[in-house]
């Protein structure tokens, strides 16, 4: 039998001696509603939480009286702990959809392109642990056609490497414009949550046409996030090491198709995209999301 390598991430917490908390709401500016799977994190600390499904989020005093803590959530603007320092609600104002900015202009005619980064038949597979929570696995799909447009769907491998993995559980998509000097994931293009469940163990297409999403002519990181949308999403796995022992861990969810040899990037709450996505490949190549983009672009 084929084997299956199976990647997973554990977010090291810092262990905190207190129990004072720092209570703090997130709300929608406009709506005034909760805004839940925000997310609050420290980057000094590399610390990092996500709110619930109140917008509620509780920060360790530690935390709160010796780090910088920053409030952001997917299309809005982030808020840093010095201006919501005697506040316990805090509301986080909509961004703009960039889309103007680099749409197609004065484009008569447009066509659809596809863009893929996989390869069948492969054993690779991105999974998340139940300790891995606002972990973002992610791929740069580079652009071959050098064209600017927008992005119609999306195609990726949900995949079960253990048999209480569920496909009903959800993941955010995250997409970010590519930066070609430093190589890695540059400012964040998403304008809302986009939360996604496959429902099988497929190769899924996602219809994403109705967000605007836009694609440069250079390409576009592709980015799935955990959040942990509850107990019922997780599962005991015995994983066995190369060493011949066993290692027990908790997951979350569905594994992602992966490949070898791409753009792959690896980012934790309140730390820093992190190319060497390699621990567990015994052959140190870096690895993401097989990913698949339908797109359209201006016709020449």
């Amino acid at each position: 039998m084929k084997s299956i390598l199976i990647f997973f991430l554990f977010v090291m917490g810092i262990v905190l001696q207190s129990s004072g908390q720092r209570v703090i709401y997130m709300r929608d500016a406009d709506s005034k509603l909760p805004l839940p799977f925000a997310t609050a994190e420290c980057t000094e600390k590399s610390w990092g939480i996500y709110s619930d499904s109140a917008g509620k989020v509780m920060i360790p005093e530690p935390i709160w009286q010796t780090g910088t803590v920053t409030f952001s959530f997917v299309g809005h603007a982030s808020i840093s702990q010095g201006e919501v320092l005697k506040k316990d609600t805090i509301y986080l104002q909509k961004l703009p959809n960039k889309l103007d900015e680099v749409i197609i202009k004065n484009c008569k005619e447009k066509e659809k392109k596809k863009l893929q980064i996989r390869r069948r038949n492969d054993d690779y597979y991105l999974g998340f642990g139940a300790k891995s929570v606002g972990a973002i696995w992610a791929s740069f799909v580079p652009n071959i056609y050098n064209k600017r447009g927008t992005i119609n769907a999306i195609s990726f491998g949900a995949v079960s490497f253990n048999k209480a993995a569920l496909a009903t559980a959800p993941v955010r998509l995250r997409f970010y414009e590519w930066d070609s000097i430093l190589q890695v994931p540059g400012e964040e293009i998403t304008h809302e949550a986009i939360d996604v469940i496959p429902g099988k163990f497929k190769w899924v297409t996602i219809d994403l046409s109705k967000y605007h999403l836009p694609i440069s002519a250079t390409g576009i990181v592709v980015g799935f996030e955990m959040f942990d949308a509850g107990q019922q999403y997780h599962y005991n796995v015995v994983h066995n090491m190369s060493d011949g022992t066993k290692k027990e861990w908790e997951g979350y969810g569905w594994g992602i198709e992966a490949i070898r040899n791409v753009m792959g990037f690896h980012r934790t709450p309140g730390g820093k995209w992190n190319s060497q996505a390699t621990a567990f490949d015994k052959n140190k190549k870096r690895v993401g999301p097989a990913v698949g983009l339908s797109i359209e672009v201006c016709k020449e």
